[in-house]
């Protein structure tokens, strides 16, 4: 869904519910306060998305409007009202807002009912003690029934006609039933074939499918479905009308995706039920049931709009093909007709759904095509203007280069432009015979027609060609005495010149237009929401009069909005996006947009957060322009300087993780000599070896971290601590049972996450084989630590840690699998889960400033999720000069960071900074050396890595962070 930044509101959500259905009344405290006549009976409403807590609840008459009562779902998730003998129909309101929750099903988690969502309730009481349910499929009966009864009418004598066609959608014998309440995984894992917990199926199922389709960091698929399905169904079919901005469903594949989903959900819990404890033999026995008692949609496919959308060639001779394309076509042949100007018919030679192909007939015309599908009886006429060819009008390109249609989209629009004589000496200068505007509109790239006005009058372009060694200078041939229209766009597209109609003995000059330096347009740039955005504007002189443009940047969408407002004497406005940079990064697309008339214009080419775009908007025919605008998306990336770097250590050493404390920088890795650890205690100008005694032949170090005060490295048979890279003492780890009498833990690698240390690797656990288990070790202080064992392989090929709050999530990677660790209390207990990470055995991981977990390595090379289990990519823009997939992903600064290697001269890498993990740009100059790990050190980063053998490192400034 769209958010305007401007305005930081979002969309209120109206929901409707339809409601006619008795059960018992499981609510023991009843509160209402309803009128003075006698109450004969009782309702209890359940409303569920999940099971919705703390949400205020108001009863009305239906009749009137009038109120009955009002109440608050509590912890217990439903209200039970005393309803008057004079009222027969009631709405009952479910309000968000005011710390309502609701448990979606489809995130597994409680999130907020925010204010302004509403969840209304209309139902016939006929029995005392009734309950009713008020789900996503009630809100859309509802809506349905105020569609039947029309603005300001009753909707009473239209719900059970509502009803009934929203259970005929669904495959539901009663919506209003009540459902089981769904408040947690366990409840929803728990759900049987009974009548209540099928249909709380269906509704997990529905968010599942808005899950699906909006993504994993959507956080309330739930809600966004109820709501656009209240909205596609007041027409009563589901066919993705009535919504606006992505829906959360596919209407093609929404059937299948139903059903889809259901199946899913169950196979997901019983493929974790012994991690969660499910009822294994109750889940696949549901999975038995939903199998055998598929779930039913009847989904209504969108009207196909019988339209052109072209044809081609524009130009061709008698007896020619044309083949003309668009939408809502008939296959069969003998259902379709086209005809030429002057109502002359062709013969159709084939037919699809999307296109005819037919013959130029003798007696055609130059002139617009006619098509008509006669089993719709319905006729469309093309916009562009089909050209006869004859020998005198076939101009074409001769030897210059043929460009394509689209290669005029850029000059689309107005030019001011003046017709002088014929006077081609330059000592006799031609004189001015009267002003023209020339206008190029109507460009259609897959149907390769464009239409070109001069004065209003119409000429057809035959062919487009290159006329020079760039694309702005354009020759356009026309279908007129061989003219030509010569663009020739200088000053970044502000000036046109030559327009020869040769067999005329006129031509066009060229006039500068609307330079931006001939004058200002009335107006004052400013930002419309400069929490989002970070703006300045550049003018030549001060702008008043109130009007201004407005830059839009919608936080969770990438595009800009550009507004500005309408220049007296314009004949239509041009944007030129002049520059766009992150950090040392030129994003790529730096154009104009097309002229257009209207006053707005929306940027979508490359917006990534952190970067600075600038803008000028240029008003044509009133030869000014609004001062350039840049426009920061978000915080800026900071460009960075040059890096200084420096061998170090060892022949035949691989530094690959480094951790640093206020006096001492420790960077251990692989080495062919002896214990692969250096220290610096000049921030990273000098180092010196700093070997593991009493483990100085351990020549392999994975990991190291540190909490300040200590720092722990660990590798291939050793975990040591130091707090000075001096001294360095062997931690001795708890044993778990099942370890061999002369095991050795060998350490993949070690973090410090939450407030404490975690060590993951695997150990020895059979004196007879050569097998290995995965373990996880904690310690708050270096000193006292827990260890916990896992049926997990030891030969690992990557593993990795990375966490926020009380959550831990450990990366484990081998030939065979892959798993995520996942624990909520800070290590206590764990779970083994499956993931849908992509990418090979390269794969790192860490937490976003914004609390969600980012990894790189392998492809696609940038991936987020919200939980560590479900990842997702949203196509990430890497600086082309990297010449390899990010690595060794970290968080610092409220930034990501990772490091790849160029694609040029060998030996040389780019550290690049993300916002958001979409764009990736480079920070500062080229290292030189291939890079492996970055942290920042007392107002520097500094990378290590290795080069021809020697192991480097590299420094530079780090940027002071707003």
């Amino acid at each position: 869904m769209n958010k305007n930044s401007v305005k930081g509101a979002l969309t209120a959500l109206s929901m409707a519910m339809l409601l006619v259905a008795c059960n018992s009344n499981d609510h023991d405290n009843p509160q209402s306060s309803n009128s003075n006549n006698a109450t004969l009976k009782t309702l209890t409403i359940s409303p569920s998305l999940g099971k919705i807590l703390k949400a205020k609840v108001v009863l009305k008459n239906a009749t009137n409007n009038a109120p009955i009562g009002e109440q608050n779902t509590g912890s217990t998730g439903k209200v039970t009202f005393n309803i008057p003998s004079s009222v027969s129909t009631v709405i009952a309101e479910v309000q968000g807002g005011n710390g309502a929750q609701y448990f979606d099903e489809a995130t597994g988690q409680m999130v907020d009912l925010p204010a302004g969502s509403m969840l209304r309730a209309a139902t016939t009481v006929v029995a005392n003690n009734s309950e009713i349910g008020v789900t996503a499929l009630t809100e859309a009966a509802v809506k349905r029934a105020e569609t039947l009864a029309g603005a300001g009418n009753s909707i009473v004598p239209h719900l059970n006609a509502a009803k009934a066609q929203i259970e005929s959608a669904f495959g539901v014998t009663d919506i209003l039933k009540a459902p089981t309440l769904v408040g947690s995984q366990q409840e929803l894992a728990a759900l049987g074939s009974s009548t209540a917990e099928q249909y709380a199926l269906r509704l997990a199922t529905l968010a599942k499918v808005a899950q699906q389709q909006l993504g994993a960091s959507e956080t309330a698929p739930a809600l966004k479905l109820a709501q656009a399905i209240a909205n596609d169904l007041a027409d009563g079919d589901i066919d993705g009308s009535g919504n606006t901005g992505a829906l959360p469903y596919d209407v093609a594949t929404f059937a299948s995706q139903y059903q889809a989903q259901a199946l899913k959900l169950i196979q997901d819990f019983i493929a974790s039920a012994s991690q969660n404890g499910f009822d294994t033999a109750k889940l696949q026995a549901l999975l038995t049931f939903v199998q055998s008692h598929p779930l039913n949609l009847n989904v209504t496919p969108p009207a196909i709009v019988f339209a052109l959308t072209g044809f081609t060639p524009v130009t061709a001779q008698v007896g020619a093909e044309v083949t003309i394309t668009g939408t809502g076509f008939n296959a069969d042949k003998t259902k379709m007709s086209v005809q030429f100007a002057n109502s002359v018919v062709a013969e159709i030679i084939s037919a699809t759904a999307t296109s005819v192909v037919v013959k130029v007939p003798q007696g055609a015309v130059t002139g617009k095509l006619t098509v008509t599908n006669t089993a719709l009886n319905q006729t469309v006429t093309s916009l562009a203007v089909f050209v006869l060819a004859t020998s005198s009008n076939t101009a074409d390109c001769g030897q210059l280069p043929t460009l394509t249609f689209a290669d005029l989209l850029p000059f689309t629009g107005s030019y001011p432009v003046e017709i002088k004589n014929g006077a081609l000496d330059p000592l006799s200068p031609p004189t001015l015979v009267k002003a023209a505007t020339l206008q190029l509109t109507a460009v259609n790239t897959t149907a390769n027609s464009a239409l070109v006005k001069l004065n209003g009058a119409t000429a057809n372009v035959l062919s487009v060609c290159q006329n020079g060694d760039s694309k702005n200078n354009v020759i356009v041939n026309l279908d007129k005495n061989n003219a030509h229209v010569d663009f020739n766009l200088l000053n970044q597209q502000k000036t046109t010149n030559g327009v020869d109609f040769s067999n005329a003995g006129e031509y066009f000059s060229s006039k500068e237009t609307n330079t931006g330096g001939s004058g200002n347009c009335v107006g004052e740039v400013t930002v419309f929401n400069p929490t989002s955005i970070q703006s300045r504007k550049q003018a030549s002189e001060p702008i008043s009069d109130g009007l201004f443009i407005n830059v839009l940047i919608p936080p969770n969408t990438p595009n800009i909005m550009l507004m500005w407002p309408t220049v007296n004497g314009a004949t239509s406005y041009r944007v030129n996006r002049k520059a766009a940079k992150a950090g040392n990064t030129d994003i790529p697309l730096t154009a104009f947009a097309p002229n257009q008339t209207g006053t707005t214009y929306v940027d979508t080419n490359n917006i990534y957060a952190g970067g600075k775009y600038s803008y000028e908007v240029i008003a044509n025919g009133a030869a000014c322009s609004f001062p350039q605008i840049d426009v920061t998306v978000g915080q800026e990336i900071p460009q960075g300087s040059t890096w200084t770097t420096r061998l170090s250590g060892l022949n035949r050493t691989l530094l690959k993780h480094i951790a640093a404390k206020s006096d001492v920088v420790i960077a251990v890795g692989e080495s062919t000599q002896q214990s692969a650890a250096q220290k610096s205690s000049d921030d990273g100008l000098t180092w010196s070896n700093s070997p593991l005694a009493p483990t100085a032949n351990t020549l392999a170090l994975n990991g190291v971290a540190t909490n300040g005060t200590v720092i722990v490295t660990g590798g291939n048979g050793a975990l040591s601590k130091t707090t000075d890279g001096i001294t360095w003492t062997a931690i001795n780890l708890p044993r778990p049972t099942d370890m061999k009498t002369n095991g050795l833990f060998f350490v993949g690698a070690v973090e410090y996450v939450n407030g404490q240390f975690i060590v993951v690797g695997g150990y020895h656990n059979s004196e007879t084989t050569f097998t290995q288990s995965t373990f996880i070790a904690t310690s708050a202080d270096a000193i006292t630590w827990t260890v916990k064992s896992f049926a997990l392989d030891g030969f690992f090929n990557k593993i990795d840690i990375t966490g926020h709050g009380s959550e831990l999530l450990v990366l484990h990677q081998n030939q065979g699998t892959q798993k995520m660790l996942v624990s909520h209390d800070k290590g206590s207990t764990w779970d083994i889960r499956d993931s849908t990470l992509n990418g090979g055995f390269g794969n790192t991981i860490t937490t976003g400033a914004d609390g969600k977990y980012y990894a790189t390595g392998g492809f696609p090379a940038a991936q987020v999720s919200a939980d560590g289990l479900t990842w997702s990519t949203d196509s990430p823009f890497i600086d082309s000069s990297c010449g390899s997939e990010l690595k060794n992903v970290t968080s610092m600064d409220g930034l990501l960071f990772a490091l790849c290697s160029t694609g040029g001269i060998a030996n040389q890498s780019k550290l690049m900074v993300s916002v958001d993990g979409r764009g990736w740009f480079a920070y500062g100059s080229t290292i030189d050396g291939i890079g492996q790990a970055v942290i920042k050190q007392n107002g520097n980063y500094v990378v290590v890595g290795n080069k021809n053998s020697f192991q480097f490192v590299s420094t530079i400034p780090a940027p002071v962070m707003p």
